[in-house]
């Protein structure tokens, strides 16, 4: 059949199917046992998805009033809170009050009068000591915020922060017009190639590439995910959504409805065996080439997302019907590599013009499309 060749006909004898070689057909039998063996076979299987489970969370989260010199008296004697704005300014200038620390912007949320942290602020050091009132530092058990939707959505605000400044410590632009969409750069102007292992054998992965029309560069193409920390059926997961980005000079994205339809062109037809292998590809470059779980600075906490995607194992199927999809992949990683290249070359250059070099040129206007700060107020929401 393969081959598309004929196939010579089976004969019927009193209702019995005999094949081409003169045997009962297999069909025949099972036809013949149908009644005593109608169950499914007693076996297991199992179904990947695109989610990481979160193995474990920060222990604390960390609150605190907003300090009283921050919080403003009008004149009618009523209090007027802070902007987040404000208080990473005040931050930033305490920062830079003494040189000899690091410099860098702790993620926090503020909720009323409160600000919200993974960092420890019962240590007097702590880098968010300037701007809140120590005397009243509460901590408070992660666990219990998972019950309450206003504080769940809190906490899983503060994981995403969490989330987001690994990956940006990992390399890879934290894109400021897109939620929680990543990708990789050019390599200084160079396609970026990386190496890494679906199972245990090594392979190259272009995850950069110039599109060349003639002998010079129409836009560049980048290997990108959306990857956001949801709760789901009372559990936290890390989603992990692959797609392609497109820029005009490496590292700027480019957008436009064009654009938006190419990607889903390619994005749509996934299948099984495509779909663990972009989660086995974005779960080694989460974990950076190291081995067990995943890692992820929190505050003064950490982590610990898995390194298996989550799935569900059915104890009945079909024998000798199944595949082991990790070992597959591990062979055929190569293979999958050059057909989304091949498909994702066809998708996104059929009939697309060339993109002006003007980076904001078609930058898609939605309103995240200002955010530049990783733990930006209204990004948090």
């Amino acid at each position: 059949m393969l081959r598309n060749e004929p196939i010579p006909r089976p004969t019927v004898y009193r209702g019995q199917l005999i094949t081409t070689d003169q045997k009962i057909a297999r069909s025949t039998l099972v036809a013949e046992r149908a009644v005593p063996q109608s169950f499914p076979d007693l076996v297991s299987e199992r179904l990947y998805c695109n989610l990481l489970p979160v193995e474990r969370l920060p222990s604390f989260v960390y609150s605190a009033p907003i300090a009283n010199s921050l919080i403003k008296t009008k004149k009618d004697r009523s209090t007027a809170l802070p902007s987040k704005e404000a208080i990473k300014a005040e931050s930033r200038n305490a920062q830079e009050a003494n040189p000899e620390e690091s410099r860098f912007m702790p993620a926090f949320r503020l909720f009323e009068d409160r600000i919200f942290t993974f960092h420890d602020l019962e240590s007097p050091d702590n880098p968010l000591a300037p701007v809140i009132d120590d005397r009243e530092v509460e901590p408070l058990n992660s666990e219990d915020f998972i019950a309450e939707e206003e504080n769940r959505k809190l906490l899983t605000s503060l994981l995403n922060m969490a989330l987001t400044r690994h990956i940006g410590r990992l390399g890879l632009v934290i894109d400021d017009t897109k939620h929680d969409r990543f990708f990789f750069s050019d390599d200084n102007g160079a396609a970026r190639v990386i190496r890494w292992a679906p199972l245990k054998r090594m392979v190259s992965r272009t995850v950069a590439k110039p599109m060349m029309n003639e002998e010079r560069v129409s836009f560049w193409r980048h290997l990108g995910a959306y990857l956001k920390i949801i709760f789901l059926a009372n559990e936290f997961y890390v989603q992990i959504a692959p797609t392609w980005v497109i820029t005009s000079d490496g590292r700027h994205p480019s957008g436009g409805p064009d654009i938006g339809r190419r990607v889903i062109k390619w994005t749509g037809p996934e299948r099984n065996l495509h779909l663990l292998y972009h989660v086995r590809f974005w779960t080694s470059v989460l974990r950076n080439r190291r081995g067990g779980p995943i890692f992820v600075r929190a505050g003064d906490q950490s982590l610990e997302i898995a390194s298996f995607p989550a799935f569900i194992e059915q104890s009945y199927g079909i024998a000798g019907d199944r595949r082991d999809l990790l070992r597959i992949l591990d062979r055929a990683a190569s293979s999958i590599e050059q057909v989304e290249e091949e498909q994702a070359d066809e998708a996104l250059t059929t009939g697309l013009a060339d993109l002006d070099h003007d980076p904001g040129r078609n930058a898609e206007n939605e309103d995240d499309s200002t955010l530049v700060d990783d733990d930006d107020e209204e990004k948090d929401k």
